[in-house]
């Protein structure tokens, strides 16, 4: 037979174990946690741009910009040659009441 002094003693020590076992889980649950924030810091730094970036480089593959120049040429080349059947479209010119469209292109 067991004392009930022995009874209490073994509880005490299973009570002690298992708030041992608690700790250790909560250390080894704390550990895997800053493992992984610090894996998805690194990867976030490493592949995430920052905005400007991608305007930057989403700009860069566009179409280069045509210069006032070949505008030029390419409205003398049709006057030139009278094609007035042909339509030229400016994007970036206003159309306001008042302008003269022909001469802000010549402009």
């Amino acid at each position: 037979r067991i004392s009930t002094g022995k009874v209490d003693q073994l509880k005490e020590e299973v009570i002690r174990l298992q708030k041992d076992e608690l700790q250790n889980q909560r250390k080894q649950f704390c550990e895997s946690q800053s493992e992984t924030v610090c894996k998805l810091q690194t990867t976030l730094k490493s592949e995430l741009k920052s905005y400007s970036d991608a305007v930057a480089s989403s700009f860069s593959t566009q179409v280069p910009m045509v210069s006032a120049e070949d505008i030029a040429g390419v409205v003398e080349n049709v006057v030139k040659t009278e094609d007035r059947s042909k339509n030229i479209i400016l994007f970036g010119v206003e159309e306001n009441d008042g302008v003269e469209v022909e001469k802000a292109v010549s402009d």
